[in-house]
């Protein structure tokens, strides 16, 4: 499936959120659990801010958040796989558990701090590596990929106020490169999008 590359502020990431709980069936987890712990499933953006989730400044390093995206009508049920952890590595418990399966799509967020913002993304992968790997998790690949399309339409078109290169712009990432901060592909790169190549939309196009 393709993956829809953007830059989004945390502000964009809640209303990414806010749409595909209340216009899709989808059920959103962390792509891993804490260790000693289940993997954490959130019913509401306000579930996922009240755990200091996507706050103001809470981004400091070079680390995003990263949901999985479940739609139970066109996946069964995904595999919650327990990773034991080798004797005496950490302290504590000794496991975690990851979220895994076929048709599940995934949420990356970026960082939008420090100066700094990194491209988030949004997709899935392909029924061709499910199927190579054992995991296709009884997914209709013909849902997936409507639902897929149905979320990067939402961001790429309805959200997006400008583009740099083939990357959208939503609207709080705009505002920080009107700010003055600089736009990467991920942590480490030393290249900088030229963002005096930035092309806008028409005024009126944008989501408040």
């Amino acid at each position: 499936m393709a993956h829809c590359y953007f830059f989004a502020a945390v502000d964009d990431v809640r209303k990414i959120l806010d749409f595909i709980f209340e216009h899709t069936d989808v059920r959103v987890f962390d792509r891993s659990s804490e260790r000693g712990k289940e993997v954490r499933e959130y019913g509401s953006t306000a579930d996922i801010l009240a755990v200091n989730r996507l706050c103001e400044g809470a981004q400091t390093e070079y680390t995003g958040d990263r949901f999985n995206l479940w739609s139970p009508s066109v996946v069964d049920q995904p595999t919650f796989r327990r990773i034991n952890f080798n004797p005496g590595v950490f302290e504590g418990p000794q496991f975690r558990y990851t979220m895994e399966g076929g048709g599940l799509i995934v949420l990356s967020v970026g960082l939008a701090a420090n100066g700094v913002v990194t491209r988030s993304e949004l997709g899935g992968g392909s029924e061709q590596w499910a199927r190579a790997w054992g995991k296709e998790n009884g997914a209709d690949w013909e849902g997936v990929r409507k639902l897929e399309r149905k979320l990067q339409y939402h961001v790429r078109t309805r959200m997006a106020v400008a583009k740099v290169g083939a990357r959208p712009i939503l609207p709080g990432a705009n505002r920080l490169a009107l700010q003055g901060f600089t736009f990467k592909e991920g942590p480490g790169y030393s290249w900088n999008y030229d963002l005096t190549t930035m092309t806008v939309k028409n005024p009126g196009d944008e989501i408040p």
